[in-house]
């Protein structure tokens, strides 16, 4: 095999352009990204309402009476339930829950590899859940997440049933920032605290966090104050973007300062721990709190003065929020040459580019 060696102005041209065009990836992916809860550190699966939505075929069953240890298709709710064949025997918690109750079942769905899972256990309480979503699933299905999915939701909050609670908190992780704020949260600040490190709650601390932050609750200012402080000196402080704006959100513009002089302004944190923070700025500046906005243009303005490295990172977070509040500070940055990489100068000159057609047309 004859191997061909390029010049070395031509791979580094090469490795430029494979920059350029990952950057620009990054921001088209930042602005479709706009109605996910931005602050997670990591996506958790889709929630068990997800796998409803979207399954081709679904059916409940129950343990076989000439076979207590195998399932049996006791009623189609979706498609065809005529090929269901599950390889496992009856869990002994399953088999015993539905020996005492014998309206319970389990939902198992088809996958697209036409085999068939697991989606959760069926109780009197999840049994209404299963209806209400079957019954609008062409309506939750025709946007991301559909307003009457977030009401529907949202009122769960106040379910005695604690896992009713818990998938109303996993569902509200779907909604846009904005549409948090909105709401009212009834879940006590206990149980949010409790379940902020638990292996079943780690995935979805940032929801968690956020809503602490909606409460107003003392013990909620405690949590992330303390959390924000035991972060200062270290580079991996996950869902810091939550805590961020979970702060501003009980402490307003007293929070964007704490923020800017603990950690924004301290030259020996890594860019990357400060994407988090600048995203919870941008996530608040859409507010009728002027003080709040004009606070967090102050903050943002003085920072791509004195790291103008981050510009990217403005550029792409307030991107995700479709605010081009910024436009002017990162105009300079371009206007005195002061974006050193290709990844940067794109990244802010798409951002530039939106500005402009949102100017025009208003």
């Amino acid at each position: 095999m004859h191997i061909v060696h390029l010049p070395t102005c031509w791979r580094r041209l090469y490795c430029k352009l494979i920059s350029v065009i990952l950057a620009l990836c990054m921001v088209l992916t930042s602005i479709a990204a706009a109605n996910a809860c931005v602050f997670d550190f990591r996506k958790p699966e889709r929630t068990e309402i997800d796998w409803i939505l979207q399954a081709g075929a679904l059916v409940l069953a129950r343990p076989n009476p000439d076979s207590e240890f195998s399932f049996e298709v006791i009623q189609v709710l979706r498609g065809s339930g005529q090929d269901f064949t599950w390889p496992f025997l009856v869990s002994s918690t399953d088999r015993r829950k539905l020996q005492r109750n014998s309206e319970h079942a389990v939902l198992f769905r088809r996958t697209e590899a036409g085999n068939w899972t697991r989606v959760s256990y069926v109780d009197t309480d999840f049994k209404e859940i299963l209806k209400k979503t079957i019954k609008n699933t062409n309506l939750w299905n025709s946007v991301d997440f559909h307003p009457s999915r977030f009401a529907f939701f949202e009122a769960l909050q106040t379910s005695t049933n604690p896992k009713l609670r818990d998938l109303a908190v996993r569902e509200l992780d779907k909604a846009s920032y904005k549409e948090l704020r909105a709401l009212n949260v009834k879940i006590s600040t206990d149980e949010l605290l409790a379940d902020l490190r638990t292996k079943a709650g780690y995935p979805y601390q940032a929801i968690r966090v956020l809503l602490l932050g909606f409460s107003g609750d003392d013990k909620a200012k405690v949590e992330i104050l303390s959390y924000l402080e035991r972060m200062k000196n270290r580079a991996d402080a996950q869902n810091i973007g939550a805590y961020s704006a979970a702060l501003i959100e009980l402490y307003g513009v007293e929070g964007i300062h704490y923020l800017n002089e603990n950690l924004l302004t301290d030259a020996n944190q890594p860019t990357s721990k400060l994407q988090g923070i600048i995203s919870a700025l941008a996530a608040h500046h859409d507010t009728t709190d002027y003080e709040v906005s004009n606070t967090i243009n102050k903050t943002i303005s003085e920072l791509l003065q004195s790291r103008p490295q981050t510009a990217s990172i403005v550029a792409q977070q307030f991107s995700t929020f479709t605010n081009w509040s910024q436009a002017e500070p990162l105009a300079q940055l371009v206007k005195k040459r002061q974006l050193t990489t290709p990844v940067d100068l794109l990244t802010v000159s798409v951002y530039l580019a939106q500005a402009r057609r949102y100017a025009d047309a208003e």
